[in-house]
């Protein structure tokens, strides 16, 4: 258990169930696709820490720093653009930040219809 906070992760992790990591160092590809992946699992990025891994460490980057605009109350819509935002600002972060931290929230399942993303067409 220790390991994993002292280590970079550059593989997905299962979100299959509730009980995965969050807060964890990991590579830019998986954050990434972690913030795309997240709305998916009712889940928003809140914030996002850009820094550099120096094995084993993480040196983080004042001018790295992203913030959802929604916040923890938002509609599963609203996760996904900001998701998508948080994606797209990793995405064009500079090339020497290595490594992000994603600070996430499960939305709130207090009436099972929140969950529904109204925007799609079936």
């Amino acid at each position: 258990m220790g390991d994993k906070i002292h280590a970079r992760h550059v593989k997905m992790p299962d979100l299959s169930g509730s009980d995965y990591d969050i807060g964890l160092r990991l590579s830019r590809w998986v954050a990434y696709n972690l913030a795309r992946d997240f709305a998916d699992h009712a889940t928003i990025v809140l914030m996002i820490e850009g820094g550099i891994w120096q094995d084993p460490g993480f040196m983080p980057r004042t001018s790295c720093i992203w913030t959802s605009l929604p916040g923890s109350e938002a509609s599963i819509s609203d996760a996904r653009k900001s998701n998508y935002d948080a994606a797209n600002f990793i995405a064009q972060a500079d090339m020497e930040i290595d490594t992000f931290i994603l600070t996430a929230k499960l939305l709130q399942e207090t009436d099972s219809d929140n969950l529904i993303d109204r925007t799609r067409e079936d």
